[in-house]
């Protein structure tokens, strides 16, 4: 899909400032809460990995938002606040390859706000299921990038091999669906570290 801009403007910082803030407009709504008390958001991609690493910056925050109405008029208030483009944060990557409802089996909760009884909480997608919706994407060398950054926070982090990362896409995207081999190779070196 393309952004608005492609220059790439999100960071940590205001990744979790714009994260904040947009939780915060949520639990304004009361249309929002009328069925459930909270809206839980995941956070994938580069934006998953510039607020727990700070790996680098992007152009958007990808993330699949659950709740009772559509938070377009949330998205675009905070876009034209601080005049970033309007797809700052968006879902299309529920419509590409790489997704899966799986996702949110393994998410880490990194952010909540409340209000009342009324719950905003922010995850993000577990570093193992990144790596296996990177090599499912394989769009560039961003991505391959990510996914040798990737493959060294799980070595050292969780000791995870190659074994583990196969059983995960298997779990995720069925038995059917594989990463190409050139992807699968630099996957299989990096978790031998």
């Amino acid at each position: 899909m393309a952004h608005e801009t492609d220059k790439p403007y999100l960071m940590q910082t205001n990744i979790n400032k714009l994260l904040i803030e947009f939780a915060d407009s949520l639990l304004k709504d009361d249309k929002l809460f009328i069925w459930f008390p909270k809206v839980d958001i995941l956070v994938v991609g580069g934006s998953a990995l510039a607020m727990k690493y700070n790996f680098r910056s992007t152009v958007d925050i990808d993330a699949q938002i659950k709740c009772n109405a559509s938070v377009d008029s949330h998205i675009n208030k905070i876009a034209s606040k601080y005049k970033i483009p309007k797809d700052w944060i968006n879902e299309c990557f529920m419509k590409t390859p790489s997704f899966s409802p799986f996702l949110w089996c393994e998410a880490i909760l990194v952010m909540q706000r409340t209000t009342g009884d009324r719950y905003v909480n922010v995850y993000v997608v577990s570093d193992l299921d990144q790596l296996c919706m990177k090599t499912v994407a394989e769009r560039n060398i961003k991505d391959m990038n990510d996914i040798r950054q990737l493959t060294l926070k799980l070595v050292q982090n969780s000791n995870i091999k190659f074994q583990d990362y196969e059983k995960r896409m298997c779990e995720l995207y069925g038995p059917d669906k594989k990463a190409s081999d050139k992807t699968r190779q630099a996957v299989r070196y990096g978790l031998r570290r």
